[in-house]
């Protein structure tokens, strides 16, 4: 009767234990977190065993998990549940790496537990994923298109979903979207359409990525656009009478820098009569003339213009009107009326010096000429003049160190020619330097008074005794 007892409470008590199986699935096996956000995970915990209550908890110092609705999950017999992970960085200093981070499961009813490690990365900005840009061996800007592929590598055991890679250079942009597999490569496509004028030689494509629409990624990458060289010229002339321009317009309609050579060849006389725009850098002498040199380094798409322009016009209409000027001026100046004064010294009597004056008037035009005066002055240290030849002087007068004499002709004809000579004696042996002033002859024409004057006679510089 006792044995069945014992029995009977062991049978009891057998059944009131709880006996409880654990199972642990986490997704993703990899987090990836950024900077200031928080760790998000799906745990799944299957009970193989009795109805019962289970928490959740983690030690990890550097990610704390919110447990606030994972204290008390209950599961039936044979059932699962999944539940909401959340991690806080323990730190805002945190180096970007990897954490191992332990997640306990414990039964309260058998206190059974069960443990999964959840790798979190905190995602470092510089090796977020691995690219390689694959180019073409030539790029060729004229082209409508140029294909350009980028290989791109998630290292991470995580799903990367909408990653939005741009590509920027100086000469294009392109943006895509794709999503890439765990610890698997993606190869996107782009079809560049550059710039014709992009210039030859590296570029620099700024590669970068996004992802819950923040910059994740940078690196760069090189393209080398091809080089294509072309300067094509146009020649114009644009001629006129004596006057011959060039203009040479040279353009680089590649893609990469030039220097070219332009050179013009003149004669001496082309030489004095060209110009030029811009001047040219060089300017040679030659056999045969001049030869003019200009340096010109093209940017791609760059045009130079060069002008040379002969002219043998403006400098003969200056010529031109040098020479009717000077006409003018002639017909201006001259005189009808040609007056020439002649002078000779002789020794006289007493030592003294007598001196001869010959006076030639002569009417060069083809009219007379009426009321012709003729005006003489002789220095006070020669004497009153005597002895005349020809008219006599109407009127002689002294005033202060000048003698006057006056002549009157009331009629000059064409052509005639008049000759007045008088004497005079010196009043002195040593004369020094004694000058003669000019003779002065008077006469209208139309009406205007015109004086027509003789040269002036410089007399012996000195008497010998």
């Amino acid at each position: 009767m006792i044995k069945r007892g014992l029995i009977f409470i062991f049978l009891i008590l057998l059944a009131s234990t709880v006996y409880a199986s654990i199972d642990l699935s986490i997704n993703p096996n990899e987090v990836l977190v950024l900077k200031g956000e928080d760790g998000l995970a799906d745990l799944t915990i299957i009970n193989s065993g009795d109805a019962d209550t289970f928490y959740v908890q983690s030690l990890d110092l550097n990610w704390l998990l919110d447990s606030s609705d994972l204290l008390n999950i209950m599961i039936g017999q044979g059932e699962s549940q999944t539940v909401k992970l959340k991690f806080k960085q323990a730190a805002d200093d945190l180096v970007p790496r990897s954490f191992a981070v332990p997640i306990t499961i414990v039964s309260r009813g058998s206190g059974e537990t069960e443990q999964k490690l959840l790798t979190i990365t905190l995602v470092d900005p510089n090796n977020f994923l691995k690219t390689e840009l694959i180019t073409p061996e030539i790029i060729d800007p004229r082209k409508e298109t140029n294909k350009v592929e980028l290989k791109i590598t998630n290292i991470h055991n995580s799903v990367l979903e909408d990653v939005q890679i741009s590509l920027s250079s100086d000469i294009f942009s392109d943006t895509k979207t794709t999503t890439i597999n765990p610890l698997s490569a993606n190869t996107e496509t782009f079809y560049l359409k550059l710039n014709p004028d992009a210039q030859e030689g590296d570029h620099n494509v700024e590669i970068s990525y996004y992802w819950k629409d923040k910059l994740v990624g940078k690196t760069t990458e090189i393209l080398k656009v091809s080089q294509y060289k072309g300067i094509r010229d146009i020649i114009s002339e644009d001629n006129s009478i004596l006057v011959q321009k060039q203009i040479i317009k040279k353009m680089n309609e590649g893609n990469a820098i030039i220097t070219e050579k332009y050179v013009k060849e003149v004669s001496f006389i082309q030489k004095l009569f060209t110009s030029t725009e811009p001047k040219p850098d060089e300017i040679i002498k030659t056999d045969s003339g001049y030869k003019l040199t200009w340096i010109l380094k093209f940017e791609p798409k760059q045009e130079y213009e060069i002008k040379i322009t002969t002219n043998y016009r403006n400098p003969l209409i200056i010529a031109i009107f040098v020479l009717l000027v000077g006409v003018l001026l002639y017909f201006k100046i001259k005189r009808d009326v040609v007056v020439k004064k002649q002078v000779l010294t002789m020794r006289g009597e007493r030592g003294l010096s007598n001196i001869k004056v010959m006076l030639t008037i002569y009417n060069k035009r083809q009219r007379n000429l009426h009321n012709v005066r003729i005006l003489e002055r002789i220095p006070n240290l020669v004497g009153k003049p005597f002895n005349f030849f020809g008219p006599h002087p109407e009127k002689v007068s002294r005033v202060d160190t000048m003698t006057t004499l006056f002549w009157k002709i009331p009629e000059l004809k064409s052509k005639q020619e008049v000759i007045i000579t008088y004497r005079a004696e010196s009043r002195q042996r040593r004369l020094g330097k004694l000058m003669l002033p000019p003779t002065l002859v008077k006469y209208m024409q139309g009406e205007k008074l015109v004086v027509s004057k003789s040269n002036r006679i410089l007399l012996f510089k000195h008497l010998k005794d």
